[in-house]
Parts: structure tokens; sequence; C-alpha cells
């Protein structure tokens, strides 16, 4: 294929993605729980069983565990993580393949793993969160621990995913486009878009602005920092001759002496 063509192919994969995500966003705004069932469901069913919470189905509302007066709704769906996962996953590896129909197939491996990446991780936000409402971080009200676990979960989840699929396509990725690739995406879907639409004229919006903004930057400058020490510390290693090699060097020295 030729550069041109390549190039109108990565477009092509590239601009329905933006599509699908714009379209899932637009469809959340929305959506009635009843509609979103088929995240609320499984997402629920795994809150259950990671804190052992009854959960009924309350129609319009969402899931009600009676126990702790506990809803999980619309909101709590993970249309944003599964944007966010699914914006990463194509956009961090379908231009790296190289075959078209290879390429349009990435997109919908990309939509379904995103999907089971969605469940599981939205999953485990909301048990950790049920958890530190029974016992807070030392310093931090619940909404404070809340939207922090929020911010761990989902960037470290998304760095684990890109991390993984590199590892399964089995291509070296570099560590700052690994990295910044979802924080961009990240921060655009939870301060860049609420911005444009008009939330800054909301009062409460700047403050979650803020802690998002330092969270987001601070978890990206400590994992690139870790990954660079890591980096530097391989290398000396990997360019340092083995023992096997080391004593078939001396062996050749002494037979030459």
């Amino acid at each position: 294929m030729s550069g041109a063509r390549a190039g109108r192919a990565d477009a092509g994969v590239l601009g329905v993605a933006l599509g699908l995500a714009f379209g899932a966003k637009a469809f959340h705004a929305s959506a009635s729980p009843e509609a979103l069932r088929w995240l609320l469901g499984p997402t629920t069913a795994l809150v259950s069983a990671l804190s052992g919470l009854r959960f009924e189905a309350e129609p319009g509302v969402g899931y009600l565990s009676r126990d702790l007066a506990l809803v999980i709704a619309p909101a709590c769906a993970g249309v944003n993580y599964l944007v966010i996962a699914f914006c990463a996953l194509v956009f961090g590896f379908a231009p790296r393949i190289e075959r078209r129909a290879r390429r349009w197939g990435w997109l919908l491996a990309a939509a379904a793993l995103a999907y089971v990446a969605t469940l599981g991780v939205n999953a485990t936000r909301i048990a950790l969160s049920i958890a530190l409402r029974e016992a807070p971080l030392p310093g931090l009200d619940g909404a404070e621990a809340h939207r922090l676990t929020g911010i761990a979960v989902y960037l470290g989840s998304l760095w684990l995913l890109v991390f993984a699929v590199a590892r399964a396509f089995a291509q070296p990725i570099d560590a700052w486009r690994a990295v910044l690739l979802p924080l961009a995406l990240y921060l655009g879907v939870t301060v860049l878009a609420p911005l444009v639409n008009g939330a800054y004229v909301r009062p409460e919006f700047w403050p979650h602005a803020r802690v998002v903004l330092l969270a987001s930057l601070g978890l990206a400058a400590a994992l690139l920092a870790a990954r660079t020490s890591a980096s530097s510390i391989a290398a000396p290693t990997a360019n340092a001759p083995s023992a096997t090699e080391e004593r078939r060097r001396r062996a050749t020295s002494t037979g030459t002496a």
C-alpha cells in the first residue's frame, strides 16, 4: 500500500473511532438506566461479588443497595472510561497495522477489549469507593477519597492496558507515548470536554479540575520517572557480557597467551 493510501486508511479508521467516541458520549448524556443495562448490569454483578453487597434493579434509577443506601446510576456506568480505553487502543495501535483489513478488524477488537476492561476496572473502582466509605483515607473526606481513587484506578489501568497490548503485539512502544496518550485522552474527556460544554460557570468544576490535573500529572510524572530509572538500570546490564561469554573470552585470551 502506498504512503498516501495508507494515510487515508489510517484517517478512515481513526475518524470512525472518533465518531463512535462522540456518539457514545452523546448517547450517555441522556441514556436511561435501562438503556445502559449492558454496562450497569455486569458492573453491578462484579461489584456485588467484590464487596459482598446485594443490589436490586430500581426502574429509572439504576441498581440500589438498601444496606448502604447506595445507587449505581448511569453516571457510574463507566462510559468515559470505555471511550478513553477504546480511543487509546485505536490511536495507539491501529497506525502500526499494515494491512487494511486487519486495521479495521483491530477497530472491532479494540471495542471488545475496551468493553471488558471497562467492566473490570469500573467495578474495582466502585468496590474500592465503597470500602473507603467505611474506612476513609486519613485527611480526606469521602468525596475526595472517591475522586482520587477514581483517578488512580482509571489512569493506572489505562497505562497497564496499553503496555499489555504492546507486549501482546510483540512491538516495543515508546514509554512517553504509552503514558502521554492515555493521559491526554483522560484529561480531554474529564476536564477539557466539560470545560468546552460550559462547566466553567459552575463553581464546583474548578476544584474538581484542579485535583484531576494535579493528581493525573503527578501520577504520569512518577510513572515516567520509574520507567526512565528502570531503563537506565537495564541498559548497562543488557550491554554487559554474559557469564558464558566472559568465560569464553578468558579462555581465548589464555590460549592466545
